[in-house]
């Protein structure tokens, strides 16, 4: 990617064609441009088309693929390269709602068959058999990944989404090198 502009909830994202230099042993791949946009750029961010195999579901619908994302590049204090996410483009758009449900199922936050979620209890009433927080235990269930993704409610979908953004802020924490690893280094 060669730059960014954020503006309220708008990202606006360039990016770059990676090609193979044959003038170099072995083929590695760079982006167009030259070597000074490398420099330039504050995050480089490498999308791969990965193989059927990683489909969540036996059959991949026509205009559809999995694809993984790689943190190459980062010159933020909070970013750690390295870090990598499984995407998928379902029915040839990045569909939100599949992205969350497929790869909640890579995480194992579920089944593709079962799902036990909270959400806060709406009345009185129903908070007594919740959690003290007014969060009441619902599940889902379904017959398969295709029958689970067309008819999970849109709570369940919000839920999984916060347990997905808490899975990978943990993971990005972790990877995090510590002050002292940091003064190390210098």
């Amino acid at each position: 990617m060669y730059t960014s502009k954020s503006i309220g909830n708008l990202t606006l994202v360039l990016g770059s064609q990676i090609r193979v230099d044959l003038g170099s042993y072995g083929a590695p791949t760079k982006g167009t441009g030259g070597n000074a946009i490398k420099h330039y750029n504050l995050l480089t961010v490498t999308m791969k088309k990965l193989g059927k195999g990683e489909w969540p579901t036996t059959e991949m619908p026509p205009n559809s693929f999995p694809v993984k994302y790689t943190l190459d590049k980062a010159k933020f204090e909070n970013r750690y390269p390295g870090c990598s996410l499984v995407g998928y483009f379902y029915k040839g758009s990045f569909d939100k709602k599949f992205n969350i449900v497929a790869i909640a199922k890579d995480l194992k936050l579920h089944d593709g068959k079962k799902l036990v979620y909270k959400v806060k209890a709406p009345t009185v009433d129903e908070a007594f058999g919740g959690d003290s927080d007014g969060m009441i235990e619902k599940e889902f269930t379904a017959r398969g990944f295709n029958d689970f993704f067309n008819r999970i409610p849109d709570e369940a979908v919000d839920w999984l989404e916060s347990k997905l953004s808490e899975t990978y802020t943990k993971q990005v924490m972790n990877d995090q090198p510590s002050k002292e690893e940091k003064e190390n280094e210098l």
